[in-house]
């Protein structure tokens, strides 16, 4: 009959190797749990991104198809759908005559810092 060494009897861990895993867990998790929030908050703020340019693309197809330029400069929200997202439009005039540069331009705030996207194009003005 073969004799059991005192190694085999115990199958528990020793104090070093919980203490080594209590030092990797509490090394590793901030880093997770940091890297956890980081993601939450990118995915935020893409999510206000598209939701700034669908309605940029919105408002400034639905102000190019009007074909009124004259004058055209402004400001306001989109409420009641989306009150936080703010817009202000510009027009300016281009390299050519007859032709200026329409732009819009969506605001929000985001964890207290203001967000902004701006679409531009160029529309003809049929005055001159």
């Amino acid at each position: 009959m073969k004799k059991e060494s005192p190694r085999t009897k115990n199958k528990g861990f020793t104090f070093i190797e919980v203490l080594t895993a209590l030092i990797f867990v509490a090394i590793v998790l901030p880093v997770a749990l940091k890297g956890i929030s980081l993601a939450s908050s990118v995915t935020a703020e893409t999510k206000h991104r598209q939701i700034a340019a669908g309605l940029a693309e919105n408002l400034l197809a639905e102000i190019v198809s009007a074909g009124s330029f004259e004058n055209l400069a402004g400001e306001g929200d989109f409420f009641p759908d989306y009150p936080e997202y703010h817009w202000n439009i510009t027009l300016d005039d281009w390299q050519q005559a007859g032709v200026k540069e329409l732009t819009l331009t969506v605001s929000w705030l985001f964890r207290g810092k203001k967000r902004e996207i701006s679409l531009a194009t160029l529309v003809c003005d049929h005055e001159q």
